[in-house]
């Protein structure tokens, strides 16, 4: 999944939104829920679009 995800950001190309849905599913599952609120302070953007259904 990096490999795509980089290749796609250094190609500019947007995300398949099956790949992201899969892509947030994996990440939530390796994020502690209680600190998803400080991934949010951290990095917005990354956050709204890669972190589905975490507030």
């Amino acid at each position: 999944m990096y490999d795509v995800m980089f290749a796609k950001l250094a190609a500019g190309d947007t995300f398949n939104p099956d790949w992201t849905t899969e892509f947030s599913n994996l990440l939530m599952m390796l994020l502690e829920p209680p600190l998803v609120p400080y991934y949010h302070i951290l990095g917005s953007k990354f956050c709204d679009k890669f972190l589905l259904n975490s507030r």
